[in-house]
């Protein structure tokens, strides 16, 4: 479980820590920064599943060299164009996850879009992907922001749903989440049509999607 998390100039949060008890509710007006908070989540997600299946590789940060994963910018689910809440100010930009059992992970971001993310177990350095999961048990489920469907949606490439489907634009890939997930769809299906009396749905069909 995660007991806080750490803010320093990652877009509207400055210097902000937010401790974390089993069910956290995020409540403010808007700005506050509760976006930020569940981006920075979304972000580690895609992060936690690239290090499962990586070895941690030496990395040039300025003038030290770390232990760490660098992220591909092409999977992460939002864009880094406007992550620092000030480009100009001396503080690093960088969100730190404090874990139950001690260990922290560490989110770093620079000007060029560059997003690593730095293990510390105890002070001791993860040396491979064992290592990694024994030291970080953690599942990051993201569930998308509620919004109307769109009329008419394109297909897409499985590559771009799986970049985005667990974002603000969920709502936009609506049809493709199923059409490229039927394994799921009648328990989805019955879901829907058990809680909201009178709503038949059927999965969607491509020959349906606005043309591309």
């Amino acid at each position: 479980m995660f007991t806080s998390v750490k803010f320093r100039n990652f877009k509207s949060l400055r210097d902000y820590t937010v401790h974390l008890k089993r069910t956290n509710i995020l409540v403010g007006p808007n700005n506050a920064g509760k976006s930020s908070i569940l981006d920075a989540f979304r972000i580690l997600g895609t992060a936690q599943a690239f290090a499962m299946r990586r070895n941690p590789t030496p990395l040039t940060i300025g003038r030290d060299t770390i232990s760490g994963y660098e992220i591909p910018q092409s999977q992460l689910p939002i864009s880094l164009e406007n992550i620092h809440t000030d480009y100009h100010s001396e503080h690093e930009t960088s969100v730190t996850f404090q874990i139950e059992n001690g260990n922290k992970l560490q989110l770093l971001f620079f000007e060029n879009s560059r997003c690593v993310l730095v293990a510390d177990n105890l002070g001791r350095q993860i040396q491979n992907t064992s290592s990694y999961k024994r030291n970080y048990p953690l599942t990051i489920s993201i569930f998308p922001t509620l919004g109307p469907l769109e009329e008419e949606e394109s297909p897409v490439e499985p590559d771009y749903l799986r970049r985005w489907k667990s974002t603000r634009r969920s709502n936009r890939l609506f049809r493709n989440i199923w059409y490229q997930n039927r394994s799921n769809f009648d328990q989805f299906k019955s879901l829907v049509e058990e809680t909201w009396p009178g709503m038949t749905i059927s999965p969607p069909e491509r020959h349906g999607f606005n043309p591309a």
